[in-house]
Parts: C-alpha cells; sequence; structure tokens
C-alpha cells in the first residue's frame, strides 16, 4: 500500500487530546490506516464503510455510511458510491484532498473483541474465518468502482482494507482482488494504535459504549 510515512494530520477523538501527547508515529501500513480511521469515529463500527481521506501528505477527515444489503446490482453499488463521496469535503487544513482509503467493517464483532482482549483471545475457528471469507467475497465487486474517478469525485484510492470478525484482508494490486492479510488481534501491534491507546485514546467495542 501506499502509506509509507504518511503523516497523520488529524487528532482522532479530540476531547481525549490534552497537551501531553507526544508526537504521532507516521502511517506506514493497513493496520495504522485502520487503527486512524477507528479511532477517528471511536467505535468498531457495524456493516460499514469508512472512506478515510488524505492530501498528497497527511490523513484527513473520514465518514462512514452503512453498506448497503446484499445483493446489491452494480448500478446501484455505483450510485451508492457516488453520493457518499459528494458528501466528503475537498480540503483539509487548506490542503486539497486528493486521495482516500475504504475500509470495510464487517463480519461478527462478539468474535472481533474476543480476539482484541488479549485475556480471551484464542485460535480462531474454522468457521469464523470461513464467514469472513463469505463475507469478503461481494466486497470484490466494489473494488473497480473505487477506482473509478467519476464515481470517487476524481480522488485517488489508496488501499481498501476489510477488517472482518476475525481477520484483516487488503488489497492486492496485482490481483485487483482482497487477499488475507493477518488476524483481526495485529491491529494491535500497529504503533498507531499503540501510540493512541498508550495515551487512553480506545476504540470503543460498538457505538453503544
Amino acid at each position: 500500500m501506499n502509506a509509507n510515512n504518511t503523516s497523520n494530520g488529524n487528532t482522532p477523538n479530540s476531547d481525549h487530546f490534552h497537551s501531553g501527547y507526544d508526537t504521532p508515529p507516521p502511517i506506514r501500513n493497513e493496520y495504522d490506516v485502520l487503527s486512524c480511521a477507528l479511532h477517528q469515529h471511536g467505535y468498531w463500527p457495524d456493516h460499514s464503510l469508512i472512506i478515510l481521506t488524505a492530501t498528497d501528505d497527511t490523513l484527513g477527515p473520514s465518514l462512514r455510511v452503512n453498506l448497503p444489503d446484499e445483493p446489491c446490482s452494480h448500478s446501484e453499488r455505483a450510485d451508492f458510491l457516488h453520493e457518499t463521496f459528494t458528501k466528503l469535503p475537498t480540503h483539509h487544513n487548506g490542503e486539497i484532498l486528493t486521495r482516500f482509503y475504504a475500509i470495510i467493517i464487517d463480519g461478527d464483532n462478539t468474535v472481533r473483541q474476543r480476539q482484541l482482549n488479549p485475556d480471551t483471545a484464542q485460535l480462531a475457528a474454522i468457521e469464523e474465518i470461513q464467514q469472513d471469507v463469505d463475507t469478503q467475497i461481494p466486497i470484490n465487486a466494489w473494488l473497480h468502482l473505487l477506482h473509478d474517478p467519476r464515481i470517487v469525485s476524481e480522488l485517488r484510492c489508496e488501499d481498501v482494507i476489510y477488517a472482518g470478525g476475525a481477520s484483516i484482508w487488503a488489497l492486492n494490486p496485482e490481483q485487483q482482488a482482497l487477499t488475507l492479510l493477518a488476524p483481526i488481534e495485529e491491529i494491535r501491534h500497529s504503533s498507531y494504535y499503540t501510540w493512541l491507546t498508550r495515551h487512553g485514546d480506545t476504540i470503543a467495542d460498538t457505538a453503544q459504549h
């Protein structure tokens, strides 16, 4: 993915921000991008698409929307994305937003929260991994639309990341398909995730927390 040493131009969960924060680490990989998007919203959403915007040098604000229910036609997907991207700002801190990361959150959140807790994490069952596999299959139908400049307001798609119940997937540019990246708990090893949690900025299990 093209995120090496991208500056994080935001202060996620700004209510938690205080002058004691040291400088955040740069965004280097999919785990950092996923962490940034989740911390901006403060919780793990369900059946959601998050568009995390960026300028040429820094990450910008993000927008979360509910995914449409499947089955979904090609034209319905295109219309949904076009409407979503028209809601995005065009500038951030005086700079033009030129690109974005698409993050899809779906799958079994009960499994996800179990795996994210070091005290309850265990080897994911085959059935739990298979559910993520089955869920990501229709997501592949969105990939070419997310790279169509007519649909995404001329912004450049840097990566597509899917966080399921037990696993994290990311776009393989050569195959133009999502491929398995790592278990969901790998997000805890993100330097950005670690930096935020060290300062007490956590991600709630659900929107109700």
